[in-house]
C-alpha cells in the first residue's frame, strides 16, 4: 500500500501515484477531494491516511481531518504523501 519514509525529521506514509488513482476509483476520496486509505485497527474503528497532494491546503487538511472524525469510526488520523513525480513513471 505505501512505503514509510523520513522527511523532515518524522516518518511520513508515501502513496504511489498507482495507489491513489486506485483508491480514488474506489471511492475513498473525502468531500474536498483528499483521498484516503483505511485499515480496520480493531474493534473501535480503523485508522486513517489522508494523502496530501501538492495542490492541498492546510485547511483542505483540517477540513478533511473534520470529515472523517465526523463520518467515520476514527481510532487515527496520519497524512500520507504522494511519491514524487519523476519516481511516478518507474513503477512495473
Amino acid at each position: 500500500m505505501s512505503i514509510v519514509i523520513e522527511q523532515q525529521g518524522r516518518l511520513v506514509h508515501q502513496f504511489s501515484h498507482q495507489e491513489a488513482d486506485r483508491l480514488r476509483r474506489l471511492g475513498c476520496v473525502t468531500t474536498n477531494g483528499l483521498v484516503f486509505y483505511d485499515e480496520l485497527s480493531g474493534s473501535d474503528g480503523a485508522w486513517f491516511c489522508l494523502i496530501s497532494e501538492p495542490c492541498h491546503t492546510a485547511e483542505d487538511i483540517a477540513q478533511a481531518k473534520r470529515e472523517i472524525r465526523r463520518n467515520r469510526d476514527a481510532t487515527g488520523i496520519d497524512i500520507g504523501v504522494l511519491e514524487p513525480e519523476e519516481l511516478a513513471g518507474e513503477a512495473t
